[in-house]
């Protein structure tokens, strides 16, 4: 099993796992640089660790010990996503373009902006994006995201109060059936197994286990009981 370290991510909040080489420390203390295979990103530690077998997508590499220039580039590049958001909505709605902008993304060395949207169907965005790379003078890609995608980035209070999972520490979506919500004794409301999303909610499967293995359990005490019986 690997070690990981607890940390943060600046930009909303999200509690992340992060691996690092123990050949080069870096101290747990203040903010770091981490990666996720495709971005740089800005996180604060968070004090403990733990042992896990975790997929590559569960995690963030630790790359080095952010400096206060990076977290002053990386404070101005958010300023410059907002402005840039404003800007695509304008010209999404000059073009007529059937598109929900969701969130804009800048890498930290200004190479490439990524424009999560949502649409129904394929989209032909090709003087959308001219529109963009003449503003931002860099590459610009138009990355379509599913519903569920959509919560995660736009972030939301869930009912339990507390904020929505996947925006939390949920990386990868697990599926999720009607039949978990009947296990569970949930009936047929869909307003009360829905998420943020319209989906059915993911913590849904965080105790399928233990309905599964208390349904299995009474099986075979039910079942134990009837032999009995029938021997009397």
């Amino acid at each position: 099993m690997k070690k990981y370290k607890f940390g943060r991510l600046e930009e909303n909040k999200r509690l992340i796992l992060l691996h690092k080489d123990e050949q080069e420390p870096v101290n747990n203390e203040g903010k770091a640089i981490v990666s996720d295979g495709e971005k740089i990103k800005l996180v604060e530690f968070l004090e403990g660790e733990t042992e896990h077998e975790c997929d590559r997508h569960s995690y963030y590499f630790l790359v080095r010990k952010a400096t206060p220039e990076e977290e002053e580039k990386i404070k101005k590049l958010k300023e410059k996503e907002k402005k840039a958001y404003r800007y695509c909505i304008n010209r999404i709605q000059i073009r007529q373009l059937p598109i929900k902008l969701i969130k804009v993304e800048f890498l930290l060395d200004n190479s490439k902006a990524i424009f999560f949207y949502s649409a129904d169907g394929r989209i032909d965005f090709r003087d959308l994006v001219k529109d963009l790379a003449g503003r931002f003078k860099m590459r610009i890609e138009m990355r379509q995201v599913g519903i569920r995608d959509q919560a995660k980035l736009m972030g939301g209070i869930g009912p339990c109060g507390r904020e929505l999972c996947c925006c939390t520490f949920i990386k990868k979506f697990e599926p999720v059936s009607i039949k978990v919500a009947k296990q569970q004794g949930l009936g047929f409301n869909i307003n009360k197994v829905s998420g943020f999303c319209g989906r059915l909610m993911c913590c849904l499967q965080y105790e399928r286990n233990v309905y599964e293995a208390v349904a299995g359990a009474e099986t075979i005490e039910i079942h134990d009981k009837d032999i009995d019986e029938g021997r009397d």
